[in-house]
């Protein structure tokens, strides 16, 4: 939950709200702060209203490409469609990305086995304690997924959510987008959570994959436009 003043009295500023499946994602001058589940169906909205002490307010509508992506009706491969780059394979469970820049999104897919207990994606360091910036845990016997941080080899504290949209013996894809504050992580093609940075993302090397998986796959291309950044456009 994002909290604070959001704005000085006199100051121009921006929000933009992205409209997903499940969920209205809310950044604020260019900045992810939160998510809102839906509570009525988003697509009987017809009408937008600002209220309060604001002057010269503009309504910008776009549409933007690749958050949530749906990427099991496009498995299984060959055939890719949307800007995306060529498939990033994995090397006993580890792919190599270099270093991640905001915007980069990361699309797993695979199927989970039918016996499945956990498994896993990390996004790693190369440094000598194997740093992981960012933990996903699919446990299926407690029916969580778990994000949390290691630097050190210590753990942090782990985030925890339930139920996980996925099930044994079915294909699964994961969509991780990195943004300026957090990661944005969408399950089969619909948003599930975000975990903010606790460790700065650029330094990510590898990305490892392991559990009870098989056939995963990785691509990786840019989502543009969310957050937006409005405000050095306003004052041109």
């Amino acid at each position: 939950m994002w909290c604070g003043t959001p704005e000085h009295v006199g100051e121009r500023f921006a929000v933009q709200v992205l409209v997903t499946q499940n969920c209205y994602l809310i950044s604020f001058n260019g900045h992810h702060v939160d998510h809102y589940t839906h509570r009525h169906p988003y697509d009987t909205v017809r009408f937008l209203e600002v209220d309060g002490d604001l002057e010269d307010v503009l309504i910008h509508r776009s549409e933007v490409r690749g958050y949530p992506h749906r990427f099991l009706e496009l498995a299984p491969p060959p055939h890719v469609q949307y800007d995306i780059q060529p498939m990033l394979y994995f090397a006993d469970n580890v792919a190599e990305v270099g270093p991640l820049c905001e915007a980069d999104s990361f699309l797993f897919s695979g199927r989970i086995d039918g016996r499945c207990q956990e498994f896993e994606i990390s996004f790693l360091y190369e440094n000598e304690t194997r740093d992981v910036p960012l933990h996903i845990k699919f446990q299926f016997k407690k029916n969580h997924l778990i994000r949390n941080s290691r630097a050190r080899k210590s753990w942090n504290r782990e985030e925890i959510s339930s139920p996980i949209p996925v099930h044994r013996g079915e294909r699964f894809a994961v969509q991780v987008l990195v943004t300026s504050d957090c990661y944005l992580i969408a399950i089969n093609g619909q948003h599930y959570a975000h975990y903010v940075h606790r460790m700065p993302f650029d330094a990510v090397a590898v990305i490892e994959v392991k559990g009870g998986v098989q056939d995963v796959q990785m691509h990786r291309n840019t989502v543009r436009d969310y957050p937006q950044s409005t405000l050095q456009r306003q004052r041109l």
